[in-house]
Formats: structure tokens, C-alpha cells, sequence
């Protein structure tokens, strides 16, 4: 079974994130804002990743990048 790879931007904010998501080809498109909160890093995985899907996923460096490492890391099973 072959894995496509799925992109994801965030863009950190104290409050909420912006999400921009690409698929392998294409041009990236505007996934929308979540609140900037582990459960909803959580949710937003779940629903970008799953069997056969590899998600990429850069983020904002930054004061805020810090709390949504670690929520990605856990939603995602690593610690890269």
C-alpha cells in the first residue's frame, strides 16, 4: 500500500492557529483557524491523517511554537 504525504502550515497566534494544507501536488489550500489548544491540535490530525496518509507539519517558530510542538508531537505519536 503505497502513502501519499499530506502538508500542513500552521501559523501561531495566542489564541488560535491558522491552518494551510497541501496535498503532494497542487497548490496549498486555506484549511481555516482552530482554537491554539492540545485537544484541538489533536483533532485536527485525526482528521488530516489516518491509514495511508503521511502528514508533514512546519510551524511558526516562535513564544507560541513551544506549547503546539508538543500537542503535535503527542497527536502525531513522536517527538520530532
Amino acid at each position: 500500500m503505497s502513502q501519499r504525504t499530506r502538508y500542513v502550515g500552521i501559523d501561531a497566534h495566542k489564541a488560535t492557529l491558522s491552518i494551510a494544507v497541501a496535498e503532494e501536488v497542487g497548490q496549498p489550500v486555506d484549511h481555516g483557524r482552530i482554537a491554539n489548544e492540545p485537544e484541538a491540535v489533536r483533532k485536527l490530525v485525526r482528521g488530516l491523517g489516518g491509514a495511508g496518509t503521511r502528514l508533514v507539519v512546519a510551524y511558526e517558530a516562535g513564544p507560541t511554537g513551544y506549547a503546539l510542538h508538543r500537542a503535535n508531537a503527542e497527536a502525531c505519536g513522536n517527538s520530532r
